[in-house]
């Protein structure tokens, strides 16, 4: 598999995958620090790192799908988010241009789910201002819980985002 190198900073740098892991294989890396040097010509202790982890099986996971419904649809573009009750982590995705979303490879357990449309254009929730004032963009979350289940996708979910009072 081919790797991609990024310099995050001077002392830093971040090598990721080409493409996906695929589920249900065994991968293993080797890292050898013979030809890593330093800005000062300095090298390392010769060594060899190796790893080996597995990919989990697709059937290990389950999926959340459905639409926004959203009054005022103006070809904005509009993000879900999905809250994980268990560790409090949220992923977020751009919704498709009819504004259907899937999120797979979610693990077992319990989510909320959220979602805005983004009409400022940078991909984040803007709360709005007081001054000068400016409204915050259109949103929701719902409050019922989706249990997510192995090998089955959570269908048909409607994220109703309210109209705006006023523009």
């Amino acid at each position: 598999m081919d790797l991609v190198w990024h310099w995050s900073e001077l002392r830093t740098v971040i090598i990721q995958p080409a493409g996906y892991f695929q589920p249900d294989e065994i991968y293993t890396y080797e890292l050898t620090t013979e030809n890593i040097r330093s800005l000062w010509d300095e090298s390392l202790p010769d060594t060899l790192y190796t790893h080996t982890f597995f990919m989990k099986s697709a059937d290990d996971f389950g999926a959340i799908s459905g639409t926004i419904d959203y009054p005022e649809m103006q070809n904005s573009d509009s993000y879900v988010f999905i809250n994980s009750l268990r560790n409090n982590r949220q992923l977020q995705i751009q919704t498709n241009s009819d504004y259907t979303f899937l999120y797979r490879w979610l693990p077992e357990g319990n989510y909320q789910i959220g979602g805005f449309i983004d009409t400022d254009g940078n991909r984040k929730l803007s709360p709005g201002k007081l001054i000068p004032f400016e409204f915050a963009e259109p949103f929701n979350f719902n409050e019922d819980t989706m249990r997510v289940r192995k090998r089955w996708e959570f269908s048909d979910v409607i994220l109703k985002i309210p109209e705006r009072m006023s523009k």
